[in-house]
């Protein structure tokens, strides 16, 4: 087995200089740790993994939690993957690896807490976590380094996308297209997932600010993130040829492609009959009926965050602050300019 000593002796610096090279330390130039990873590498050096966790009382193992409970992402959501993909790229830069832990493994409640300590990861972050393991997670974060990403813990610092913001720009932005009756599919309001709420809460302090007055009407909250709740919630809105309404601003991307079909059954038309803004930046958003005009979560600094907030953490950062991450309006031909201006 080639160890650290043959690398310095091959190289021509010493052993500790290779072991901080390796370990990722930013105290070896750019220029010398090259030359020994080359070194290292040209002599089929593997690292010994176990070893170093024992000295440094490490297992360079971060926990990814995943409860499809339905709360928040399923796995095919447009933010998830794109988002996991980016923390992984931050943690595995500081020489962490990942274990992802879902409803099929023994992970919920006190189970996970006793699971993420069987495992001794260093680390865990949170994505998905049912409500009732919420009380159980909080606590057991005194212990393990925590961070959660799209939800809410006490004890953990949390990054999520800035939904107030946009819910206010979404109607700020029918607002200048002289939309007045502006309608809101709002996502299942959930205590730790904020999405629902901020969302709903943006919208309503929007139209407080442009003097537009709230109706209880034009407010619908879907039962879940699907376009079939998003299909049932559409119906009942006001909508036909004879409504006042002319804009609706959809909680996501899945709500709003549920009343698609709808549209089409009472023969109407977007933007003709009505302008929609979506949330998420789902991919279909580009293609159908011209483009929807939607709403994109930066999932990269989403996922880049995340893991700076795990990381500081687990070096013993005792912060437990909530980041938020703006999300970018994509204009495209779902809305349109009325001439009706009140």
């Amino acid at each position: 087995m080639v160890t650290i000593y043959d690398i310095a002796k091959k190289a021509g610096v010493s052993p500790a200089t290779v072991s901080k090279a390796l370990n990722g330390r930013h105290d070896v130039n750019d220029t010398t740790r090259s030359h020994i990873i080359a070194t290292a590498s040209g002599l089929g050096y593997t690292p010994n993994v176990h070893a170093r966790g024992l000295k440094m009382k490490k297992s360079w193992l971060i926990g990814v939690v995943y409860s499809g409970c339905g709360v928040s992402l399923p796995l095919d959501h447009p933010l998830f993957l794109p988002l996991l993909d980016s923390f992984k790229q931050n943690v595995e830069a500081d020489g962490y690896e990942l274990l992802f832990f879902s409803d099929n493994s023994p992970l919920v409640g006190n189970n996970m807490i006793a699971h993420c300590y069987s495992r001794q990861v260093d680390g865990v972050l949170l994505v998905n976590v049912d409500n009732v393991d919420a009380p159980a997670i909080s606590a057991a974060a005194r212990d393990i380094p925590m961070a959660s990403c799209n939800l809410v813990l006490d004890q953990v610092p949390a990054v999520i996308t800035d939904n107030f913001g946009a819910a206010y720009q979404a109607v700020e932005y029918l607002y200048s297209l002289g939309h007045r009756r502006i309608a809101h599919i709002a996502g299942p309001m959930q205590k730790h997932v904020l999405a629902a709420s901020e969302r709903l809460s943006g919208y309503k302090a929007a139209l407080a600010a442009l003097g537009l007055p709230y109706d209880s009407s034009l407010v619908i909250e879907a039962e879940a993130w699907s376009p079939e709740a998003g299909a049932d919630a559409f119906l009942r809105l006001p909508i036909g040829k004879d409504s006042s309404l002319t804009a609706v601003f959809f909680a996501s991307d899945s709500l709003m492609m549920g009343a698609l079909p709808i549209m089409e059954r009472y023969n109407l038309f977007s933007p003709d009959d009505l302008s929609f803004i979506g949330f998420d930046g789902a991919q279909w958003t580009q293609f159908l009926g011209g483009g929807y005009t939607t709403f994109r979560q930066q999932a990269d600094l989403l996922g880049s965050a995340s893991a700076r907030l795990l990381l500081d953490k687990i070096s013993g950062d005792s912060c437990t602050d909530i980041v938020r991450i703006p999300a970018e309006l994509v204009v495209r031909h779902s809305c349109a300019e009325i001439g009706r201006v009140s």
